[in-house]
């Protein structure tokens, strides 16, 4: 069994007047991703949620870019697997609390042993063009300890008309 971390958001991202942010919350018995934006004046703008009927996702953090494109990074564990990296992502001009299908970085090899195996997430917009999103997130060895998986997505400029 694998605890989730800290339900409370691990950071939070202010993007063009809003405040975005994601946490681990309970559906079912099982950890899943709820993530939201919204506004300086606690105006709720969009929220979504990321659950799997039998796996959880935990350790959850995100990015958002200029453009308001959104990654979503996190790990995924259940009774079939081991603490494997994730993440997904939503363009701006999705329809508002959705994320396109999850994305696979890695997939783990080994039971953690219950002592800190590098449970930690991390996801930030590219400080050189302001909307390259990047994630970190740890995936587990064979012997059940931490590895650090680092993934890109790319993002082109959307055009103004």
């Amino acid at each position: 069994k694998t605890a989730s971390g800290d339900r409370n958001p691990k950071n939070l991202v202010l993007q063009s007047g809003c405040i975005w942010f994601s946490q681990a919350v309970d559906v079912e018995g099982r950890s899943a991703i709820q993530w939201h934006q919204v506004k300086l004046d606690g105006t709720f703008v969009q929220s979504g949620r990321i659950a799997h009927p039998t796996n959880s996702y935990i350790q959850t953090t995100l990015a958002v870019n200029k453009q308001l494109d959104v990654l979503i990074g996190f790990q995924e564990t259940g009774p079939d697997m081991y603490i494997s990296p994730r993440c997904c992502y939503r363009l701006a001009t999705d329809p508002p609390g959705t994320t396109r299908p999850i994305i696979s970085l890695g997939e783990g090899q080994g039971a953690t042993d219950g002592e800190s195996w590098g449970d930690y997430s991390g996801s930030v917009t590219d400080g050189d063009n302001l909307l390259d999103l990047w994630t970190i997130q740890s995936i587990t060895t064979e012997k059940g300890r931490g590895a650090t998986v680092i993934a890109k997505l790319p993002v082109e400029p959307t055009e103004k008309k």
